[in-house]
């Protein structure tokens, strides 16, 4: 049989080829993979085009009887005289008699349900070649060497999908490219989708926007003729593994994660550690989940479905999903690490992000339990640490809104959502948008607790970050000062907050021209942070980095400097060099050597962190520097460097900036300066 439709596998291709035609020539190897990935197109393929092989023989090996029958059927096309004098047992006899007694032939054993089936044979007849195609993963140590077959490469899904919907003439096919990342790269799913779109002139982003808004009944429609989909065919899977119901209960929580690199732990406390083992072992053997150290992946398909009712389907029930995005929620809640603020908790929470995020994102239509605000609160407050202020807000609102489903105005839990987003507004400069919820939140807790309750305090203290971000700074001293002396007076000198409620006061005090007291009250806060939290803490590092800001503005540069100098290599060092703090504190350090016209350091520090840039630091930052870079260059007399400098920001600010970043036009204005300059 040969594939009407294949594109691609190039490398499985000669893969099969080294594996099953380099001498030796007798071999067997199981092609495995999960359902729909195209493992007996493949082999059909492969057979159809090996010239070297004689006779070809294809076995429907679904079943013990179904491969008796493909047997029995060989021996007829070999000696035709026989079908009619010999019963089928027979024929099958004198099938696995001639394999054993001849070389040069091809077998393919497609879709074997169980290695067993298919032992005695490879043993009788051992002198040809076995091509075997499973959805089993394992069970072939001693029998076939396993091949895993993998996803489509995206170019080669898009040509499989143009090439399908061709079929029924000319079709628009803008948007293929969409369609086959939002199907995983799956070729039964690609064929799927491209044969419905070809038969009913569906344009690919209109059955984009189908598949999201009806999943469960997309999965379902094909072209006319068509049988196969990727729903039928995971059922049938999933009804073998059926007898183990924590088989199903395990697929149905791993897909509210990210598809790769599912920290196996989330599983911890499901069942006892043997029976997760032997759940989990079963969906690895039917390809349904790829399990490695520690790990665990599931195809994004795989994971649609499992979230998608559908009540037909005894695997997709509406109840048993519910359940499975509550325990889900459970689960990250149980493996939060201890605190996002702490660098040494960083790793861990790295590895966590991707599954909360993607939690949210499913659940993101649906009302969800107190673990689910509550671990989407705790990722945003990390996502808002490390300068992911999008992120933040994004999961921010999500827990505001859950709380106010469960909880209700004036709720203790619902006034910290509250306090959460508007925090995040106002680092973000949307205080106007900050400045309602803090006092919403304030109004309740103040109502429930008391003014110096120390929830109240941190209402109050934000509040006044708020008013100090809009530029009432004399309002936003008063309100610091205030909460200052209460936490002084009910959490004690030298509590977290506390300091933290100093360091902020001296900011507003700086902003609002106090200059000397505020450089008073932040060398305080810096004594009082290296002997609280040390001298590596990120709060300490915080108010380093500030100070060195006040000095600057008092003119004291040589202090300024040093400060700036020890804060910039502590966050390095600390949070990492991409790190939006370290950026802010190299950014100040340049612009100080610059300030003091000492642009050769400032040159060798830019030109050194920008050569040691990684892929995910901001683009404004990177445009940042090469601004400073730019300007140094040119008071140096650098005046090409500098104008080919100029360039590159200013085409890098306009295509990954948004169009009003304040970057795009300070490098057209930069660039637009230094052309008029040299044209003088």
């Amino acid at each position: 049989m040969r594939p009407l439709s294949f594109v691609g596998r190039t490398r499985d291709l000669e893969h099969l080829d080294r594996l099953l035609m380099n001498p030796p020539a007798t071999a067997a190897h199981a092609l495995h993979g999960l359902g729909g990935i195209g493992k007996s197109t493949l082999a059909a393929y492969w057979a159809a085009n090996r010239q070297d092989v004689n006779p070809k023989w294809w076995v429907t090996a679904d079943s013990p009887s179904s491969i008796d029958e493909g047997l029995a059927a060989l021996a007829a096309s070999l000696e035709p005289s026989l079908a009619q004098i010999l019963p089928a047992d027979l024929l099958r006899r004198r099938a696995v008699q001639w394999l054993a007694s001849h070389r040069g032939w091809l077998m393919v054993l497609d879709n074997v349900q169980d290695p067993e089936h298919v032992r005695a044979l490879l043993s009788q007849a051992p002198t040809g070649t076995f091509l075997i195609t499973s959805r089993r993963a394992t069970g072939w140590h001693d029998i076939a060497a396993p091949f895993r077959l993998n996803l489509l490469d995206p170019s080669e899904a898009v040509e499989l999908f143009e090439s399908v919907m061709a079929q029924n003439g000319s079709r628009d096919t803008f948007g293929a490219d969409e369609i086959c990342g939002e199907l995983g790269y799956l070729p039964l799913a690609v064929k799927q989708a491209a044969a419905f779109c070809g038969e009913s002139a569906t344009p690919p982003l209109e059955y984009l926007g189908m598949l999201s808004k009806y999943p469960a009944a997309m999965f379902e429609i094909t072209a006319e003729g068509e049988s196969r989909t990727v729903s039928r065919v995971w059922r049938i899977t999933l009804d073998r593994l059926a007898e183990n119901p924590l088989v199903g209960n395990v697929l149905r929580l791993l897909a509210w994660y990210a598809p790769t690199n599912i920290p196996r732990r989330l599983l911890d406390g499901l069942a006892s550690p043997p029976d997760l083992a032997r759940a989990v072992g079963r969906l690895a053997a039917y390809n349904m989940i790829v399990a490695e150290q520690g790990k665990l992946s599931v195809h994004r398909l795989v994971q649609t479905l499992s979230r998608t009712p559908e009540s037909a389907d005894p695997h997709r029930q509406s109840d048993d999903i519910e359940h499975a995005r509550n325990k889900a929620a459970t689960q990250l809640r149980m493996m939060l690490p201890e605190g996002w603020e702490e660098p040494h908790f960083w790793p861990d929470w790295r590895a966590l992000i991707p599954h909360i995020q993607a939690f949210a994102h499913h659940s993101a239509s649906m009302v969800s339990s107190e673990d689910g605000s509550h671990v989407i609160s705790a990722a945003g407050a990390y996502l808002l640490k490390q300068g992911g202020l999008p992120q933040a807000i994004s999961l921010f609102r999500m827990a505001l809104d859950i709380d106010e489903v469960i909880y209700g105005d004036g709720h203790q839990n619902t006034s910290a959502s509250q306090n959460n987003l508007a925090y995040a507004y106002a680092s973000a400069g949307a205080a106007d948008l900050a400045i309602p919820l803090y006092e919403n939140a304030l109004t309740d807790v103040v109502a429930a607790n008391g003014e110096r309750h120390p929830f109240s305090m941190t209402l109050r203290h934000n509040l006044a970050d708020a008013y100090h971000v809009i530029g009432d700074l004399e309002r936003a001293i008063s309100m610091h000062k205030a909460a200052l002396s209460d936490r002084e007076l009910i959490q004690g000198e030298e509590h977290p907050d506390t300091l933290t409620s100093r360091h902020n006061l001296a900011l507003s005090l700086l902003s609002g021209g106090y200059i000397a007291e505020a450089i008073s009250l932040g060398e305080a806060s810096l004594r009082d942070r290296e002997r609280v939290v040390g001298e590596d803490h990120p709060d300490t590092l915080c108010s380093i980095h500030n100070l060195g800001g006040a000095y600057r503005e008092a003119g004291q540069m040589d202090r300024a400097i040093s400060l700036m100098e020890r804060a910039f290599a502590g966050r390095k060092r600390i949070l990492g060099a991409g790190h939006p703090d370290a950026q802010n504190s190299l950014s100040a350090l340049a612009g100080m050597y610059m300030e003091i016209g000492d642009f050769g350091k400032g040159i060798n520090l830019i030109e050194g962190e920008l050569g040691e840039r990684i892929p995910d630091v901001d683009h404004a930052d990177t445009a940042t520097l090469r601004l400073f870079l730019g300007a140094a260059y040119w008071a140096t007399g650098r005046y090409d460097q500098a104008f080919s400098l100029a360039e590159v920001t200013k085409a890098e600010c306009e295509r990954f900036l948004d169009p009003d970043h304040e970057l795009v036009e300070i490098s057209r204005s930069v660039l637009a300066s230094m052309r008029q300059s040299r044209s003088q």
